[in-house]
């Protein structure tokens, strides 16, 4: 008998320190994952303060052609972070995904907002209960001062970007210095000017 109680208690034991031991181990996942998820928020923290806005957000009305159409509109691309971001791109397109508006810089400043012109040829047609931002998409793309790139569309949150997907954009490289034409930045908002 002393047996067989000796056999049930080492069953027993087997079997409290079979669950602890799975215990755990979902304990080390959960934090694993905490600790991830917590180093990403913390990554996309700058990422998060760098936006583009439009002119109608900043109370200026879009440029309207005799149609009503928009024929042009302000952009706004802002760093409202402490740390400046590099290699910046900043594009609007239809929802239709025809580009109208790319434009670059190397450099943007902890604080800095710098205003553009957006032209649209040919305009787009406004229905006035939409409110214009919806009629089209705006992405910036930009190196933060850990050197990760990121992109943010419109207002969702910004998105990492990894080596695999970040395909150079000739077009961009080529158009770039033909785009000159097509913003400008206001006096006063540029530093460097």
């Amino acid at each position: 008998m002393a047996d067989w109680l000796q056999a049930w208690g080492t069953v027993a034991g087997a079997v409290f320190a079979a669950a602890a031991a799975i215990a755990a181990f979902l304990v080390l996942v959960h934090e694993i994952r905490i600790r991830h998820r917590d180093e990403n928020d913390l990554q996309a923290s700058t990422a998060r303060m760098v936006m583009i806005t439009t002119g109608d957000e900043k109370g200026t009305k879009p440029k309207e052609d005799a149609n009503g159409s928009i024929a042009s509109m302000e952009l706004c691309m802002s760093n409202f972070s402490r740390f400046p971001v590099v290699d910046v791109s900043v594009m609007a397109e239809r929802l239709s995904g025809e580009r109208v508006f790319l434009v670059g810089t190397d450099l943007l400043k902890p604080g800095e907002s710098r205003l553009m012109k957006c032209v649209f040829n040919p305009p787009i047609i406004w229905p006035y209960l939409i409110p214009p931002p919806s009629l089209f998409r705006t992405k910036i793309v930009f190196t933060d001062d850990n050197g990760i790139r990121w992109q943010r569309i419109d207002r969702q949150q910004p998105t990492r970007l990894f080596a695999s997907n970040q395909a150079p954009d000739w077009d961009f490289w080529l158009r770039r210095s033909d785009d000159a034409d097509n913003h400008e930045v206001r006096p006063g908002t540029d530093p460097d000017a």
